[in-house]
């Protein structure tokens, strides 16, 4: 599948200094299982942290729901 981003990527970081931005997304494209998806919609919250070694720690959170 493939997604395109259509929004967001306004982040600010939180009291204890850890951003989360959140994103839109738009599947654009899917085959096979993923066929089901297209014109769907991903609305994905990303917490980001800086370590104090210099090193990122990042993940995702997706909420997906179909066309």
């Amino acid at each position: 599948f493939a997604m395109q981003f259509t929004g967001g990527g306004a982040g600010e970081p939180d009291d204890d200094g850890v951003w989360i931005t959140t994103w839109d997304l738009d599947f654009i494209e899917g085959t096979g299982v993923y066929r089901s998806f297209v014109d769907g919609h991903n609305f994905m919250v990303d917490r980001l942290t800086f370590l104090e070694n210099g090193d990122v720690d990042e993940y995702c959170l997706c909420y997906v729901s179909g066309p």
